[in-house]
């Protein structure tokens, strides 16, 4: 994906010890399809959607913020060791479960239902952050 948006696929050099099935028969979006992936991209997209919501609030909430130094603190992010979360709103199953918890719901164990439950919870403090900004600044 290029910084534009932009979607682009290629052809990796094999590893010899690979087992996968290599051709040239058929296409991308062939190949896509057959591994089911339509779902995950679906989900991305929302996922997408969200965190475009969340850089804009961002942006408002400290518009003299440097975007260099917004772009430290992400490299600082991906240093990160494995398992480390830079914001516990990553956690989709202990976000899930808060928002189950204070609003006396059954915490749902479909993933399709975790995800939707996961973007509602970080949407509703998203809302309730918009609320404050509206509050400070009339």
């Amino acid at each position: 994906m290029s910084p534009e948006g932009d979607e682009s696929f290629g052809n990796l050099q094999p590893h010899p010890e690979t087992a996968g099935i290599y051709g040239t028969n058929g296409t991308v979006a062939d190949y896509l399809h057959a591994q089911g992936l339509a779902p995950y991209f679906a989900m991305g997209d929302r996922y997408g959607a969200l965190y475009d919501r969340m850089v804009a609030l961002i942006e408002r909430i400290d518009p003299e913020d440097d975007p260099e130094r917004r772009y430290e603190r992400r490299l600082a992010v991906d240093e990160l060791d494995v398992g480390t979360l830079a914001t516990s709103w990553f956690d989709v199953d202990a976000t899930v479960e808060a928002y189950c918890r204070e609003r006396a719901l059954p915490i749902p164990t479909d993933v399709d239902a975790l995800v939707d439950l996961h973007l509602k919870a970080v949407g509703t403090w998203l809302d309730a952050l918009e609320a404050q900004l509206k509050d400070q600044n009339p």
